[in-house]
């Protein structure tokens, strides 16, 4: 058999661009420092034994370092291929290839053979503009996300919020919808959660992040009120409760992983308000008790801030209906979406304000 001459221009124009004058000192190694313009990776592409070449190499690398998925999240059809099988050859699509050097290069890696195990999840956190132009960086990505948090990540299979579809189930892949995974890395990191196998959603570390950030992303939406619910009841519970009541109305079904029975989420609005009256109340546990004298003890602005939330609002209703002393007249009381028969903001502002003008701070007893 020969080798095609063009095949075999292409091959020498590919290993000078590696830097090597000599075929048989080449040893397999790519090194990424000079494939960092696309010139020069088209060049190095262009010779079909090197693009065969890196391809063997990709797909060894393990699934653990790498996920080189058959096709992009647009959907298992023609022109979508990122792995194709040419006479008998399996080929990682140019593009492709071209897109993991990109990538490769922001995360700080000089070639194909040191990566060690797995790849860090810190490391995804570089330059998600680059490194989600790479469908395998996406997978891989999105295999961490989904099965390498121990449960501590939720992420919807659709944004409820405007029906657009995150879990994009292939045959052999998974992929999360790559705005999703933008939006997750922006709140993650906002968070200060960059290690996947250690992530803790507690109050202190959730307020210490810009919620309209974090919030743009439906998982982190799901994950967050999954732990404010767990410790949260509803509007239905026994008048003195002083923990955290999330009605109903707040709460939005979503279907996680295909299971549609066992997780609601809180809506958008009322989330980003709740953490904000909860970071106001100075709450360091989700389950834990609101005082009733952190409450008197609260400004005005810190109040306005409070009564934005319509769960914060009924929690402070229930708590004063406690009080076995107290009576509520039918004019202190008003309908919301959330609640039939409330105390006003107004009500509550001007109890608040007599109860300390007599130097009382605990309204429960």
């Amino acid at each position: 058999y020969y080798i095609i001459k063009d095949e075999i221009k292409a091959l020498i124009s590919s290993l000078e661009v590696l830097g090597i004058d000599d075929v048989t000192t080449f040893d397999g190694t790519f090194d990424f420092n000079v494939l960092a313009t696309e010139p020069n990776q088209d060049t190095l592409l262009s010779s079909a034994s090197i693009h065969a070449t890196i391809t063997d190499k990709l797909l060894n690398l393990g699934s653990s370092v790498l996920i080189v998925p058959n096709y992009n999240q647009n959907g298992e059809t023609l022109g979508n291929e990122i792995r194709k099988t040419v006479a008998g050859t399996e080929f990682v699509v140019k593009a492709e290839i071209k897109a993991l050097i990109n990538a490769f290069t922001e995360m700080g890696y000089t070639d194909l053979d040191n990566f060690g195990g797995a790849l860090d999840s810190s490391e995804f956190f570089a330059n998600k503009t680059v490194l989600l132009t790479s469908s395998s960086i996406q997978a891989t990505l999105s295999d961490k996300m989904l099965n390498g948090t121990s449960g501590a990540l939720i992420v919807p299979d659709t944004n409820v919020n405007n029906a657009a579809s995150i879990r994009i189930v292939q045959t052999d892949v998974t992929y999360i919808d790559k705005t999703e995974i933008e939006y997750l890395i922006d709140g993650l990191d906002a968070l200060g959660l960059t290690d996947f196998t250690s992530m803790s959603f507690d109050p202190t570390t959730i307020f210490s992040a810009d919620f309209s950030i974090v919030l743009q992303s439906a998982s982190l939406q799901a994950t967050i009120s999954d732990n404010v619910l767990t410790g949260a009841s509803d509007e239905t519970t026994p008048f003195g409760t002083t923990t955290l009541i999330v009605p109903t109305h707040f709460r939005e079904n979503i279907t996680v992983g295909g299971d549609a029975l066992t997780y609601d989420h809180i809506e958008k609005v009322e989330l980003q308000d709740l953490l904000e009256a909860l970071d106001a109340l100075g709450l360091s546990d989700f389950g834990g008790s609101i005082g009733a004298d952190i409450i008197t003890g609260m400004t005005e602005t810190e109040l306005d801030t409070m009564f934005e939330s319509g769960s914060v609002h009924t929690t402070v209703d229930n708590m004063l209906r406690g009080n076995g002393g107290l009576t509520f007249p039918e004019l202190a009381e008003e309908d919301t979406l959330y609640k039939l028969n409330i105390l006003t903001e107004v009500e509550i502002r001007k109890f608040i304000t007599a109860v300390t003008t007599l130097g009382q701070t605990n309204f429960l007893v």
